[in-house]
């Protein structure tokens, strides 16, 4: 995540950055239209700004820097020997501040304004507090007269940043201003996330039931809970601020390298204002990159050495800690040398976050070098028979073989080559005779989901259906059409749930708020079916993106195993099994692709099935796979409280 606080200023904004409003001015052009990633692409000077700077050191023409500020003769009458501001004012060198028409300087930080007119002559401008009054005729000064803005501050150890009052338009003494303003480093990364949490809605988890308190898997779950943050917060990006007005030009995020292999640090830069600024100091600049982490080492192409190896001095190479010094007279050539450093990862991690520190002029920048092992795809090959080698049905049965009979023949009429898997953990097994099925035998009630799971690994096909054994295909199940959706990379879907006669289609979101003080998340049910326009999947209309649907899909074989089943979970379970797809798949409900439902119940069926409704409820391992301390629909006897 990188945060940036950074807009290229206008010529207006640096005629009030001359000004005696120029801290807080600066502070106020560092809060607007940010574009990120951390990247500032344009100079402060503009090509603009340096045309006009040309054009008037041929004919020393004012150069207005903002219309709006710029007035006519008639509307601001000047004495003789007033100027507008312009670029030619701002211009120092050596020391001297050159000037036309009556060669008026200016006092630096003093700005005066007249109903918000910004032209400025030396007899209108007025200074108190310590600062140097002037006489209406004074037009000279010297540096001793220039009283430095509060705001100053001293440079770092290792700088030679030198004689800042003789800069062209003092740009590098705004950078140190906007420098002394507090950092990330100061703050410290957990406020920020903090007042990013602010926002997110939060729940205060309610005393456990009797039946979970009779039960150890609560304490374990909080346990196994803090272990879980502490790898998520491994994984976390971190934090990286933009400063306001950098020298230097970088891409804070966005840099990814495999463990043991390298990655150029694309994109650092030092604006030409800066080079420019410098190349009379004589003294060495210093560059620094650091390896904040330590799990990486950083080095500069020794190409980019040989051609550079008299102007430069590298120390700290392959290290973990790189220097660069240059002169100030040679400064060009060090943004060859920066943009060509390379960071190695040294050791082994699979999806870890290093940060590169880079050092310049007192500025420090931190840029996330994301070190993530790519995994392999799991493709399966959808072969060439049409839909009868891109799909496979899978379906759990359970005491009911008439239910089961019905389905199997349902789907041949439809689908006649497509293949069928079914689990069963009846008691008795029957054998099921018919072509291109696969029938597993499990143990006496082993389970909904282990029976699912059963069936899933044994697909081989790049698409699967499930379905129920007491779903009916007919006209309106069309496979194709769920294929046609999976296969659109601007529905960017997972899974599709078609919808099922005879019962409400649900197209839900959960409600899930995070617990205070790490004891888990509050399932508060689901948000019912608002914002439907904007859950609209494009370019199908009869499609909304949902988190909990219907249990007749079609999902990517390779998602749906890496989402599985839980098999601890024994009873029939529906939400369940949406539940544990949250974050791991994108799903969508279609009201185009239809089953029919004609619900089937045997005596032994009916029996398992009212046992499973009443202890289902009460079940403290789906509490505990999830990390819930609160599951609307099971049975507790207070609710949680929710605080923002």
């Amino acid at each position: 995540m990188s945060t940036c606080f950074r807009r290229r200023p206008t010529g207006s904004h640096l005629l009030i950055i001359n000004g005696v409003f120029l801290l807080g001015v600066v502070i106020a052009i560092t809060t607007r239209d940010c574009n990120c990633d951390c990247k500032y692409t344009g100079n402060y000077r503009t090509d603009e700004f340096m045309d006009g700077a040309d054009s008037l050191a041929r004919d020393d023409t004012p150069v207005n820097l903002d219309s709006s500020s710029s007035q006519s003769a008639d509307d601001n009458p000047q004495s003789e020997g007033d100027l507008s501001l312009s670029v030619s004012d701002t211009s120092q060198t050596g020391g001297d501040t050159s000037q036309t028409e009556g060669d008026m300087s200016q006092s630096e930080g003093d700005t005066s304004q007249g109903e918000g007119d910004m032209s400025q002559s030396m007899s209108d401008t007025s200074q108190t507090d310590g600062d140097m009054s002037q006489s209406e005729g004074d037009t000279s000064q010297t540096e001793d007269d220039i009283s430095q803005p509060q705001g100053d501050i001293s440079q770092n150890e290792g700088d030679t940043l030198q004689n800042l009052d003789n800069t062209p338009f003092d740009l590098l003494r705004i950078l140190r201003l906007a420098k002394s303003a507090s950092s990330l480093d100061e703050i410290g990364e957990n406020p920020i996330r903090d007042k990013i949490e602010k926002y997110r809605l939060k729940c205060v988890c309610p005393e456990p039931p009797k039946w979970l308190m009779r039960s150890d898997k609560n304490s374990r779950r909080l346990e196994m809970a803090k272990e879980m943050e502490r790898d998520m917060e491994k994984k976390l990006q971190p934090l990286v601020k933009c400063e306001a007005l950098s020298p230097v030009s970088y891409y804070g995020s966005g840099i990814t390298v495999e463990p043991f292999e390298s990655v150029p640090l694309v994109g650092i830069s030092i604006h030409d204002f800066v080079i420019n600024a410098l190349r009379q100091d004589d003294n060495f600049l210093h560059f620094k990159f650091q390896s904040i982490n330590n799990l990486g080492i950083l080095y500069v192409p020794k190409d980019v050495v040989q051609r550079s190896s008299t102007l430069i001095r590298l120390e700290g190479v392959n290290t973990a800690t790189l220097d660069i010094l240059v002169s100030g007279k040679d400064l060009g050539i060090l943004n060859t040398v920066v943009d060509n450093v390379v960071y190695q990862s040294t050791s082994y991690h699979i999806d870890r976050y290093d940060q590169v520190e880079i050092t310049f002029l007192g500025f420090s920048h931190r840029i996330n070098v994301h070190i993530r092992r790519q995994p392999l795809p799991d493709l399966i090959d959808p072969g060439q028979d049409g839909i009868s080698s891109q799909v496979t049905v899978i379906t759990k049965t359970f005491e009911r073989y008439d239910c089961l009979g019905r389905f199997v023949i349902n789907v041949r009429k439809f689908y006649p080559g497509v293949p069928i898997i079914i689990a069963d953990d009846s008691e008795f097994p029957e054998i099921v005779n018919a072509s291109n099925v696969k029938h597993f035998t499990m143990p006496f009630r082993d389970g909904c989901f282990a029976g699912r799971n059963l069936a899933l690994s044994q697909v081989r096909t790049k698409y699967v259906v499930f379905a129920d054994d007491d779903f009916i295909f007919t006209n309106e199940t069309r496979l194709e059409s769920m294929i046609e959706k999976l296969e659109d990379p601007k529905a960017n879907l997972d899974i599709i749930s078609g919808h099922i006669q005879n019962l409400t289609s649900l197209d839900y979101i959960f409600r899930l708020v995070k617990g205070v003080d790490g004891k888990g998340m509050c399932s508060m049910g689901v948000y019912g079916m608002i914002d439907r326009e904007r859950r609209r999947v494009p370019g199908y209309p009869q499609c909304v993106y949902a988190e909990m649907a219907n249990n007749f899909f079609m999902a990517k074989t390779s998602v749906l195993r890496r989402i599985g089943f839980e098999p601890g979970f024994v009873y029939a379970g529906h939400e369940e099994f949406w539940m544990d797809a949250v974050g791991k798949a994108q799903s969508a409900v279609c009201l185009d692709v239809h089953v029919d439902h004609y619900r089937t119940e045997t005596t032994k069926y009916g029996g398992y099935r009212w046992q499973t409704e009443t202890i289902r409820k009460r079940d403290p391992h789906l509490l505990f796979e999830n990390n819930l301390c609160y599951w609307r629909n099971w049975v507790f006897d207070t609710k949680p409280k929710i605080v923002q």
